[in-house]
């Protein structure tokens, strides 16, 4: 189509488009292009989308142990850093 779009008038093309093209709800055209799949196709991309949200939910749950665990590091060094500034003061 691309090709064929290229080799003609603004006006030819614009002709051309509205016969592969459809409507669309904003009154605006495109080209709708349809996908058909075997059911073994369609359980294999199940199983890939199950794989990918598996992983994003460990991924995520990666990152908030991280954060957690930097902000109880944080933590921690503040508490040791009163802790031995309190003791410091007590020995003067």
């Amino acid at each position: 189509m691309l090709v064929v779009e290229r080799g003609v008038s603004p006006a030819e093309r614009h002709h051309r488009q509205g016969l592969y093209s459809q409507p669309m709800a904003d009154g605006s055209r495109a080209l709708v292009l349809r996908l058909n799949q075997t059911e073994d196709e369609k359980e294999e991309m199940k199983e890939l989308l199950d794989i990918r949200r598996y992983h994003d939910k460990a991924i995520a749950k990666r990152l908030a142990k991280s954060v957690e665990g930097g902000v109880m590091s944080r933590r921690r060094s503040i508490v040791d850093t009163l802790h031995l500034h309190h003791h410091a003061e007590q020995m003067n």
